[in-house]
Parts: structure tokens; C-alpha cells; sequence
């Protein structure tokens, strides 16, 4: 059932760097996400694990704060722990065009230190999270398979045998 739970969720993070558009994938343990009134994810929490040395090259070695720093100089291929939230900004001045005053807010935090090393903004939510069977009064989706385990057995089944039989043919 779990299974069934995690695979009906997914999340891609969509970034510019430099002048170039990057999509990454992002596994299901890292992330949380929130819906707005309307079911439609407006908000998410990442927590993923980078090396000191990713964390500086991305942030900043001004911006990462003595901890980051400190593992740095040390170990730099040791991993920290990075939190990114992205979330409507409440209070915004729509007047001003800069990125802490866009729709949406972007923080980077060290949760280790619980400093901020990074705060903007995005026109729009930068994660694409698809949701396959999603229910009303749920945040996350769930696979057809929930519904009928016993046709994911059988095509599990199917799978095995034409296995078995391709390992004959050898």
C-alpha cells in the first residue's frame, strides 16, 4: 500500500543557471508539499542532503554561513543539510520588480546552523508536482494500483514468467 502511496506523487525542480533551463527530479523523501484553496500545490518544503563544497559553489562561500564554511575548509565532500522553501509570498510590494518581492518566495536554510544562505523570489512555483489519483481531502496522489492490487499481482506475475521464459530460451 505504501508502494502504491509514494509512486502517485512526483516533483521536478525547474531552475535557470546562467542561461541555460535545468529540471531535476526529486525523490520522494525529500520533499513535502502544500495545496492552496482550489487543490493545486502552491507550496514546498525540500530537504536534501549536498556536499560543502555544491553548497559554496551554488550559494556562495560569503553566504553560507561559519557551520557550511567550517566543513568546507575541513571536508569539503562531507554532506549538509539544506532546506528549501518555496511558498506564496503574503506581504510583497508588486511595485517593486526585484525577486523579494515576486509571488513567490525562495528561501535556502542550513538546518544544521538554521541560517538563511539564500532568499528570492519566482514569477511562478518553480517544482512541477503531477499527482496521479488524487482524492479530495488529500495532498498526495496515489497509483491506479491502490485501487486493484490484485491486477498489479497479475501484471507482476506476467512480468515474471516472461522473464523465466526469456532465461529457457538461453
Amino acid at each position: 500500500m505504501l508502494i502504491s502511496f509514494v509512486f502517485g506523487t512526483a516533483c521536478m525542480f525547474c531552475e535557470m543557471d546562467k542561461d541555460k533551463l535545468r529540471f531535476s527530479t526529486r525523490h520522494i523523501s525529500e520533499y513535502y508539499v502544500s495545496e492552496d484553496q482550489y487543490g493545486m500545490v502552491n507550496t514546498v518544503y525540500r530537504l536534501y542532503k549536498s556536499s560543502a563544497q555544491q553548497a559554496v559553489e551554488r550559494f556562495g562561500y560569503d553566504n553560507v554561513g561559519d557551520f557550511i564554511r567550517k566543513t568546507f575548509e575541513k571536508k569539503p565532500d562531507d554532506e549538509v543539510e539544506i532546506l528549501h522553501a518555496v511558498s506564496p509570498r503574503i506581504q510583497r510590494d508588486v511595485t517593486k520588480p526585484d525577486n523579494l518581492n515576486m509571488p513567490f518566495m525562495s528561501v535556502y536554510v542550513c538546518k544544521k546552523s538554521e541560517m538563511i544562505i539564500s532568499e528570492g523570489g519566482f514569477e511562478e512555483l518553480p517544482y512541477v508536482v503531477p499527482r496521479f489519483l488524487k482524492a479530495t481531502g488529500e495532498t498526495m496522489g496515489a497509483l491506479s494500483c491502490y485501487d486493484c492490487p490484485a491486477r498489479c499481482e497479475d501484471a507482476q506475475s506476467h512480468v515474471k514468467d516472461n522473464h523465466t521464459g526469456c532465461a529457457e530460451a538461453d
